[in-house]
């Protein structure tokens, strides 16, 4: 297996990231270096992942095999089809039809909690079940995105208004594609995980905490959430992640559900940069401190039944680690009584219009590294927004 494999796409279709290079499938096929069939060919063309994905695991497998003992074989040849990473013009490849994400971090959850001032105590379900909600799939957006600082209804000096969000924040995750479709009444284990699942995603859920805090009772994120979801466009297939795997052991407390699955030891790391061009680490924390493995909160997908498809995403949540600097977003700064960020001369308590903010995440394994590419959001200002006729 490529040790830093990953699949993206071009305006020409699906391509491999191979040793720094942006190899095309397609052209590899076209001069006999990728045996395909007839129906492949074309889908190897097609300017989203979906169709690829439903090639299933045995499928994928092979490719990444002929992949490898080319890399062997002839390198050179590889090199001369592809171009460098950097000039490539990779863009979204995903086009999912469902987007779920999770609340699978306890050290997330604790302070969350700890803010609307329950103390240490969660959700009594937490510990059974992972908890989740139900994204809006229109608001995907790429790398080197603009993030349009939303509006929504709050209750302030002169009572209810239509105003912009003054509490912008990021939540860094990790989101999984899935390549396995289910039928409505079929569940998935946490053993299908290998073969449902193709492979992982940098994510970044920008969330309006002013506005959620309107929502969040009784039913949960809508505006704050819907504005913008970004993901990255490198999917890193499972069979490169299993190298950073290791058993998920004491997850959650004795007595409550035992965990089931892996967990991966990929280390995430948030920068923001001011107006100013001042630079500061905004976050850092490893997936590894979660307190429900992928494979679980896949399995919950399909627990009532309800179908998954090729190309659907969920993930993870805010990714947080047990020390005070271990966050995966500002909202807990203040849960830690931190404060406030410090960037160069300036302080964050939000994002401010203007801030650019990069999300990156690697893994260490065997003295190499493989990396996931980096999320770039540049925060502008609030657009127009009337209040609805009446």
């Amino acid at each position: 297996m490529i040790p830093n494999l990953a699949l993206g796409i071009m305006p020409s279709g699906l391509v491999a990231r191979i040793d720094g290079f942006a190899i095309g499938l397609l052209d590899l096929a076209r001069v006999g270096e990728l045996p395909v069939t007839k129906s492949e060919h074309t889908l190897l063309g097609e300017t989203h992942l979906n169709a690829f994905l439903a090639l299933g695991p045995q499928r994928h497998r092979e490719i990444y095999e002929a992949l490898y003992q080319l890399r062997v074989r002839n390198p050179d040849r590889l090199w001369s089809i592809g171009q460098p990473i950097e000039k490539a013009p990779i863009q979204l490849g995903l086009a999912p039809g469902d987007f779920v994400d999770f609340y699978a971090s306890r050290h997330h959850a604790a302070r969350c909690a700890r803010l609307t001032g329950n103390a240490d105590l969660l959700p009594e379900a937490w510990d059974w079940m992972p908890l989740a909600y139900h994204g809006r799939t229109a608001g995907i957006v790429g790398s080197n995105a603009k993030i349009n600082r939303p509006s929504g209804w709050m209750n302030g000096r002169t009572g209810w208004a239509l105003q912009a969000s003054r509490m912008l924040d990021y939540e860094m995750e990790l989101g999984f594609v899935m390549r396995h479709s289910t039928e409505p009444g079929e569940q998935l284990t946490v053993n299908d995980f290998d073969d449902a699942v193709f492979g992982a995603v940098l994510v970044i859920d920008w969330s309006a905490r002013d506005l959620q805090g309107n929502e969040a009772k009784p039913l949960g994120p809508f505006h704050s959430k819907a504005f913008a979801t970004q993901v990255g466009h490198w999917i890193v297939p499972l069979e490169v992640l299993a190298r950073c795997s290791e058993p998920a052991d004491d997850l959650r407390p004795k007595g409550r559900r035992p965990a089931k699955g892996n967990i991966y030891d990929i280390r995430f790391e948030a920068m923001l940069k001011s107006r100013k061009g001042q630079s500061a680490v905004a976050g850092s924390a490893n997936l590894k401190d979660m307190g429900w493995t992928p494979a679980e909160m896949m399995a919950h997908l399909t627990q009532s039944g309800a179908p998954v498809r090729s190309g659907d995403l969920f993930a993870t949540g805010t990714i947080s680690g047990p020390g005070r600097d271990e966050t995966g977003c500002l909202l807990e700064r203040f849960a830690e009584g931190t404060a406030p960020l410090m960037v160069g001369d300036e302080q964050r308590h939000y994002l401010a219009d203007g801030d650019k903010l990069s999300v990156t995440a690697h893994m260490q394994k065997d003295g190499q590294s493989i990396a996931f590419d980096t999320l770039h959001g540049s925060i502008a200002a609030s657009q127009t927004h009337r209040e609805p006729s009446r």
